[in-house]
């Protein structure tokens, strides 16, 4: 199983230069901002993610649909491959799509077991679920449009 690492830490040795994002989910609350944003770490949480800014990687964050007309409770994540400090560590051309399928490539191998329990991940590629191109979307960087609906099965 190829296992990325993640943590909570938005920062590189105290500094993190982005801010927080917004997402409209459509269940009624309009615009929101994320709820957390978390980096590759490459298993070391405390400077993980200035490697991250270095060397690039992924990162993602999570926003929860939780309105009046649409309270799944489902977690959305906006996941996005950066490019590396000589880059000025910006999202990769094309970095949202693949982003979005390093991440599901990774959450969906094998059967990874924490406290007992074991974590099973299938996903559903939803097609054209928003419009694909460069439109409206953060960065001006297109997409394909579709979104993989990850299912969490625990044991």
């Amino acid at each position: 199983m190829n296992l990325i690492l993640w943590t909570s830490s938005t920062e590189c040795l105290g500094i993190h230069l982005g801010g927080p994002q917004s997402a409209n989910l459509g269940d009624g609350n309009g615009f929101v901002n994320q709820t957390m944003e978390l980096r590759q770490d490459f298993g070391d949480a405390l400077l993980g993610t200035c490697l991250e800014t270095l060397e690039g990687g992924n990162h993602f964050r999570v926003f929860r649909q939780n309105g009046s007309e649409a309270n799944s409770g489902a977690l959305f994540l906006a996941v996005s491959q950066e490019e590396d400090l000589a880059e000025s560590h910006t999202i990769a051309p094309n970095g949202y799509d693949v982003g979005r399928d390093a991440f599901v490539g990774n959450a969906t191998q094998g059967s990874p077991s924490f406290g007992g329990k074991t974590y099973t991940v299938q996903a559903e590629t939803l097609a054209g679920v928003m419009p694909s191109g460069a439109a409206g979307v953060n960065h001006d960087i297109a997409i394909d449009g579709n979104a993989i609906l990850l299912t969490v099965t625990i044991d």
